[in-house]
């Protein structure tokens, strides 16, 4: 529910399923009251159980991709972060210090992480749309 919450006050739209085990039916029926449906949320009809595998490897897929843009975007705001701080202390910055050959050999193993990195999440985007795709002319 947490993602839904981000999606529903960024006010985009979206789907959230709410898989709930019998020993989580007061925190569901509480989350229930709070959104304001008191009679639960609609059920999901259609859902063939034997598919649940195929799903929760949706889902799971999903949250990793989610975790990985999550981290690059935390990533990049602490790097402008400090670059704003260096520039307002005015500290001299990584370019204007003197470079050698250690610099340059890290910069180029982050590079090839970040690269590998890259390459690791489009394999999971295209995992993903894969298995949605066959979801979609499965419920078709």
């Amino acid at each position: 529910m947490h993602r839904s919450g981000r999606t529903a006050r960024a006010a985009a739209s979206g789907l959230s399923i709410c898989l709930v085990e019998p020993a989580e039916q007061r925190a569901y029926r509480k989350l229930c009251h709070e959104i304001g449906e008191e009679g639960g949320l609609r059920e999901l009809e259609g859902l063939d159980m034997r598919q649940l595998a195929r799903h929760r490897e949706l889902a799971s897929l999903a949250m990793q991709l989610d975790r990985e843009a999550h981290k690059e975007k935390r990533t990049e705001a602490n790097k402008q972060w400090r670059q704003r701080l260096t520039q307002q202390m005015e500290l001299p910055t990584d370019s204007e210090d003197e470079e050698g050959s250690e610099d340059e050999a890290l910069e180029a193993s982050r590079s090839r992480r970040q690269q590998l990195q890259q390459r690791d999440l489009a394999q999971k985007r295209e995992q993903l749309s894969a298995l949605l795709k066959r979801l979609d002319r499965a419920g078709a």
